[in-house]
């Protein structure tokens, strides 16, 4: 799937687009002094403590297929093309918001449903196509579901941006899913933001990843 115009898919989803940045400019020297490599040392065994101390699953799973309710082939046809045209569209125009307002966004939910039988029956790229244009209309599911296989596929910048897509929708298990991944690019007040969004909602594995990593940090300081 060309990533170009995912991402500008993304553009015209993200709620806030804007991201903090974060930097500090270092004067350069000669060389450290003592006392400095022995800061340089101690900040070093805590960036590896954390590293430790993060769990190495913790992302819900993607994909159920017990409850799906098989279609017609009338109706796998029909979404066939609602899919298909939504794609041709997006293609063309990465910017364009698809069908906001009209009735065609009423196919949401049964775009979602015919990615996870595409994924149950193993067509992987097809399903994701079809949780890419529920997302498209409006299925925060689907903006998850997404996000889940481009984690899977190694692609964590676009699952982080789908992710925030559907925690902005009020999905709390998107909520956790990116605040861990946050917290593994070591940036922990965002990961505890969300974390402690995703635990607003009940979502008992982001209380626990809050309170596990806000725990770590008072250890560490």
């Amino acid at each position: 799937m060309n990533s170009l115009w995912v991402g500008g898919i993304v553009l015209t989803l993200m709620i806030n687009a804007c991201e903090k940045r974060k930097g500090i400019l270092m004067p350069p020297r000669s060389e450290p002094s003592s006392s400095e490599l022995a800061t340089n040392a101690t900040e070093a065994g805590k960036k590896e403590m954390r590293a430790k101390t993060l769990p190495d699953t913790m992302l819900e799973s993607g994909d159920s297929a017990d409850d799906l309710v098989p279609l017609s082939d009338e109706e796998a046809q029909d979404l066939q093309k609602v899919k298909q045209d939504a794609l041709n569209r997006i293609k063309k125009n990465p910017a364009d918001k698809l069908a906001n307002g009209t009735p065609i966004r009423g196919k949401a939910a049964a775009l979602f449903q015919r990615g996870r039988q595409m994924m149950a029956q193993g067509n992987f790229d097809e399903a994701k196509e079809y949780y890419l244009v529920a997302c498209q209309f409006g299925h925060v599911e689907g903006c998850h579901k997404f996000g889940w296989h481009e984690e899977r596929l190694g692609n964590p910048s676009n699952a982080r941006q789908f992710y925030k897509i559907a925690c902005e929708g009020g999905l709390s298990k998107s909520c956790n899913n990116l605040g861990f991944q946050l917290e593994k690019q070591q940036q922990w007040d965002d990961a505890l933001d969300f974390y402690a969004r995703a635990c607003l909602e009940k979502h008992s594995i982001g209380c626990e990843n809050m309170k596990r990593l806000r725990d770590q940090r008072l250890k560490l300081r």
